[in-house]
């Protein structure tokens, strides 16, 4: 995974493009050369090359997912992940029959 900041829209979208181009460059016959994904942003562009995956955010929008830290230490540190569960939640997920359940 690699993760890299843009100074703008046009920044970030100029970055994409030439990755897209090298890697068309580069690839193999038969290959089909990877799509920019949002392109239409302005916090997160990004780009499948197979064995990587290339994020183009923002700044705002870097610090505000911070991948490196999500990726660096895993669920266990995500604070969404373990915060505790909201007692409404807890009550509809005991008092609703599944589809599988019989009444």
């Amino acid at each position: 995974m690699v993760i890299v900041t843009g100074k703008s829209v046009r920044h970030m979208l100029g970055m994409a493009e030439f990755v897209r181009r090298v890697y068309k460059y580069k690839m193999k016959p038969g290959e089909i050369p990877p799509m920019i994904e949002g392109k239409k942003s302005r916090d997160w562009i990004a780009l499948d090359l197979g064995n990587i995956a290339l994020h183009i955010f923002s700044r705002e929008t870097r610090e505000l997912y911070d991948l490196e830290s999500l990726w660096a230490l895993g669920r266990d540190c995500d604070v969404i992940t373990n915060a505790p569960e909201n007692p409404l939640i807890a009550m509809i997920k005991q008092n609703v029959i599944s589809p599988t359940q019989k009444t």
